[in-house]
């Protein structure tokens, strides 16, 4: 066992039994370290290590990276690849590491015992969590090509190149999720397997998957198996009704940014009422659908909805009766929509706005929704107001509104129509 130090500020349990896989099939310690750029690489090759190279997937877990890592975080020290979660601390909201260790609390022990001296450790795979390639029905404005390789057209009229050009090429076909080597490994882990996380794209539209969770239940997996998406819920397919109830819990994360013309502008071509209509179902059906582990949506807060925020929690308080309080995470990638490049007039706008609402929420309102526990809700409000007010990125207002136009033209939209709070955009200069 490794001495740990002074851990508590640093330490997070998933480089020891957590699989990522990106949606081009990278290896990070997380989804949350993908935005550093500080993915797996890999020590033979000098590449960044993917899940279905050489060796399988527990050797991509004790790569030299990955050992780094865990020598940094048991000195009590906070890597580069972890900062996403360290940042959203010290503003004050509960970050993704600190619920996997309060999870895996009990298990932290053996892990610690497990680790050698170099930082490689005796890996036992208990969670998962796989991006299935960039298979996906919608264009959503803070997405590129890696996740829906339908924004390739968009992308490259942005960047003035042809649709063809060859740095696209890597997108047009991520298909690592399609090989049955990659599902056969993962079914090797499966015995230690307590929870797999499937995102995309859009997982729904993946066919393996649907087949992985069938082989679950043939090989008597599914009894004790959590299985959770990151949908965008524009279609619930038949499957899920036949496979869900044989695994012990399903939990269903909704990506929700905006409500009404908000939803349809940013997560484009998605249909506001399509998404309410099975928001209701899920919640209505939950018990059938076997949605033990939960319902929850998460919104990305961004420039484009950071003043559209309270319709769409109303409607999630007031609407929805078993799902999570809603979880608001904070955009700071692509850059151009990070809430703190909004000019200093529109920033006071919405920091009042945004304080206003948090003291609502943590009154009661909306006062007829059933009852939750809204603290951290509040704390994120709270902390997407220290976030947007603690510094100055207005320098990429023209880049905001270049992309905005590009999009705009290509979907025949118009964001002073979408969003009138953002209208003041277009006709202001950053120093407004």
């Amino acid at each position: 066992m490794m001495a740990t130090g002074d851990t508590h500020t640093s330490f997070c349990v998933l480089p020891w039994i957590h699989l990522f896989a990106d949606e081009a099939g990278v290896m990070s310690p997380c989804c949350r370290t993908v935005s550093t750029g500080e993915t797996n690489i890999d020590g033979d090759t000098g590449q960044a290590r993917r899940v279905d190279h050489p060796g399988g997937i527990l050797a991509g877990m004790n790569t030299p990276a990955m050992a780094a890592l865990r020598v940094q975080m048991l000195a009590g020290d906070r890597p580069a690849a972890c900062a996403r979660c360290y940042m959203v601390e010290d503003v004050g909201i509960r970050s993704h590491r600190q619920d996997q260790n309060a999870r895996w609390a009990k298990d932290i022990p053996a892990m610690l015992a497990a680790t050698h001296v170099d930082g490689t450790a005796d890996i036992v795979l208990k969670t998962a969590d796989l991006r299935l390639g960039n298979v996906c029905n919608l264009r959503c404005r803070m997405c590129s090509p890696q996740s829906s390789r339908l924004l390739i057209p968009e992308f490259a009229t942005y960047h003035d190149v042809p649709r063809g050009h060859a740095y696209f090429d890597r997108f047009r076909r991520i298909d690592w999720f399609e090989k049955p080597d990659f599902w056969a490994e993962l079914e090797r882990a499966a015995p230690s397997l307590e929870s797999i996380n499937l995102a995309g794209g859009e997982p729904f539209l993946i066919g393996q998957m649907f087949d992985f969770l069938e082989r679950m239940i043939e090989i008597g997996a599914a009894g004790r198996m959590t299985i959770s998406y990151n949908t965008n819920l524009t279609l619930i397919p038949e499957r899920v009704k036949q496979l869900w109830p044989a695994f012990k819990a399903i939990r269903v994360t909704v990506s929700l940014d905006g409500h009404g013309a908000v939803n349809d502008y940013i997560r484009a071509p998605s249909r506001w009422p399509v998404i309410a209509e099975n928001l209701r179902y899920l919640d209505t059906n939950a018990d059938a659908l076997n949605l033990r582990a939960g319902l929850a949506t998460n919104t990305a807060v961004q420039l484009l909805n950071v003043f559209a925020l309270e319709p769409l929690l109303a409607f999630l308080l007031s609407e929805l009766t078993i799902n999570d309080c809603p979880n608001l995470s904070i955009v700071t990638h692509p850059e151009h929509l990070d809430v703190r490049v909004l000019p200093p007039r529109l920033k006071a706008q919405a920091a009042a706005q945004l304080g206003d609402l948090a003291r609502r929420v943590a009154a009661g309102w909306p006062h007829a929704a059933p009852r939750r526990d809204t603290t951290t809700l509040v704390a994120a409000l709270t902390g997407i107001v220290d976030h947007m007010l603690a510094a100055d990125h207005s320098h990429r207002l023209p880049e905001f509104l270049r992309w905005t136009q590009t999009m705009d033209d290509a979907r025949g939209e118009s964001l002073a129509s979408a969003i009138p709070q953002l209208m003041p955009l277009l006709a202001t200069s950053v120093a407004a």
